[in-house]
This record gives structure tokens, C-alpha cells and sequence, in this order.
């Protein structure tokens, strides 16, 4: 079981963060019924990197402040907050410190999570390989035998590639990838 980092709970609503993943859950009581004019219960779980933006509001002196989860498609509870939101929770002036801390660790995650999925991705290219195999053979540094093996590797890997773009892609081919390997492989081995 995951290791709660933050907890956080009030009359309509209880909040656990997570390393990788907040849980919100909303009561169902009289007082939530009462207050929202809705009857939000249950749980909800927000993974950080499926997260498209968290709101913050401080509680105000005649206010309550809140914290909203954004992702994709879903509504925010704009104009009423926390009270017209499944993805909010409305907290209090006394717990406006923790829920601060909360909001900084779940935003510092979201940015992460953006970063890792906006970094460059090493691609492997079969034909950019054998290139370089055929080269160190040229140059002496690998014998015959070992360029065989690393062609014969090369070949495989192609394939390989082929057969997952033709999987996740629908059979469309990218231009200049994987589709004409083995002219490329000879025309290589013809230099």
C-alpha cells in the first residue's frame, strides 16, 4: 500500500495525497446535501500525470477557499467552486497552510509529469546502425564476423519495428522509416 503523504479532512470531504496520485473523497451526509444542493459521494483518484491543472483559492475572511483537479474533459466548478464540483474540495481559513503545501506538491508533480512526457525520445534506427557497423569494418576495428552478427541483429530489430508500427499505427508507414530496410541495407553494404 502506498505511503499517504498528505491528509486532509472536513465535513463534506477527505482528501489523501500520494506519491503518484491524490484521492478525493465527498461524504454522503445531510451537510453535503445541505450545502451543495448535490449529492456528490464516493471516491475519486486523480494520478498526477493524467492532471491538466490544479486550481487553487485561498479561504477568504467570509469564504471558504478550494482546490480543483482539472483533466481533460472534464468541468470546472467555476462561479460556485468547491460546492459545485466533484473535483474540488472546500477547506477552511484554519487549513488554508496545509492546503497550500498540498497545492505546491501536487503542481511541482504535474510539471514533472510534463516534462518527462515532453522529453526527447532516442529512437533506434537499423539502417543509421549497420551504417556505423560498416564503417568499423571498413576501418578494421571489427572483423567480418562481427559485422555478419550485427547485420543479422539489425535485420531483426527492423522487423521487429516493422511489426509494431503495422500494430499501433494501422499499417501506416512512416516515411523513410522502416518500410524499404532492406534497400537500404544493401545499398549500405554496396559502398
Amino acid at each position: 500500500m502506498d505511503e499517504i503523504l498528505y491528509e486532509i479532512d472536513n465535513a463534506l470531504t477527505n482528501l489523501k495525497v500520494y506519491s503518484e496520485y491524490c484521492v478525493l473523497f465527498h461524504k454522503k451526509n445531510a451537510t453535503s446535501l445541505l450545502i451543495t444542493k448535490k449529492y456528490f459521494h464516493g471516491e475519486k483518484k486523480f494520478y498526477y500525470d493524467q492532471l491538466s491543472a490544479i486550481q487553487f483559492k485561498a479561504s477568504g475572511t467570509l469564504t471558504d477557499g478550494y482546490i480543483e483537479f482539472e483533466y481533460p474533459g472534464s468541468r470546472s466548478g467555476v462561479g460556485n467552486g468547491a460546492y459545485s464540483s466533484e473535483n474540488a474540495m472546500a477547506f477552511a481559513k484554519s487549513q488554508t497552510d496545509e492546503m497550500r503545501e498540498i497545492y505546491e506538491f501536487i503542481d511541482k508533480k504535474i510539471r514533472a509529469s510534463r516534462k518527462k512526457a515532453n522529453a526527447p525520445s532516442v529512437t533506434f534506427s537499423p539502417a543509421e546502425e549497420l551504417r556505423k557497423y560498416k564503417e568499423l569494418l571498413d576501418e578494421g576495428i571489427i572483423n567480418q564476423n562481427e559485422f555478419d552478427e550485427c547485420k543479422y541483429k539489425c535485420q531483426k530489430m527492423a522487423e521487429l519495428k516493422q511489426k509494431e508500427i503495422k500494430n499501433n499505427y494501422n499499417f501506416v508507414m512512416i516515411k523513410d522509416g522502416f518500410n524499404d530496410i532492406d534497400g537500404k541495407i544493401n545499398k549500405i553494404l554496396k559502398k
